[in-house]
């Protein structure tokens, strides 16, 4: 068929088969677009290629990424994942969940709220190697509904830059002092 246009109209499906590749050309826009879906690769996996100056995709609805491999979101420069309106959720249920940042990692809820670390079974910082540990806080407030153990291989100092206030409430102090 050699035309400047072709119009097929059919009302079952519409069938190509080509030997090797088939090839669809258009020097404007490409559209697919149906009432019902659009399938690729629905008999058996295929791989999908799609080398694009630039990739929209828009839902009304969820976006739903499933793989049995790895998802990895590279990005020459810097790799950014942004959302204006609502969370990021990074759920692994089978696994555990490592930020490694080789200069290191931020976590900044400065702008919206406060930042909540909860782990069901501990929270753990500073376990693979002595690690020094920097609070600079308007009160640090530290509720423990078991004992309280500050432990250190040289000292502990309280007040240490200058003359402070120190109020203990308690029913026994125990205080032992070898020096």
């Amino acid at each position: 068929i050699d035309s400047s246009t072709l119009d097929v109209d059919a009302s079952g499906a519409i069938t190509i088969n080509g030997e090797s590749t088939t090839a669809i050309s258009s020097s404007g826009a490409l559209s697919i677009d149906s009432e019902t879906g659009i399938n690729i690769g629905t008999t058996t996996d295929k791989p999908i290629d799609i080398d694009s100056s630039t990739l929209d995709i828009d839902a009304s609805g969820a976006i739903t990424i499933d793989g049995t491999s790895t998802l990895s979101i590279d990005v020459d420069g810097a790799t950014n994942i942004n959302t204006s309106v609502g969370g990021i959720e990074i759920n692994s249920e089978a696994g555990s969940l490592t930020l490694d940042g080789h200069t290191g990692v931020d976590i900044d809820a400065s702008n919206s709220g406060k930042v909540t670390i909860d782990g069901a079974q501990g929270i753990d910082i500073g376990v693979a190697a002595d690690t020094p540990i920097d609070i600079d806080s308007t009160t640090l407030d530290i509720d423990a509904s078991g004992a309280l153990t500050i432990d250190s291989a040289t000292s502990i100092g309280i007040g240490t830059n200058a003359d402070k206030p120190i109020d203990i409430d308690s029913t026994t102090l125990d205080i032992d002092a070898s020096g």
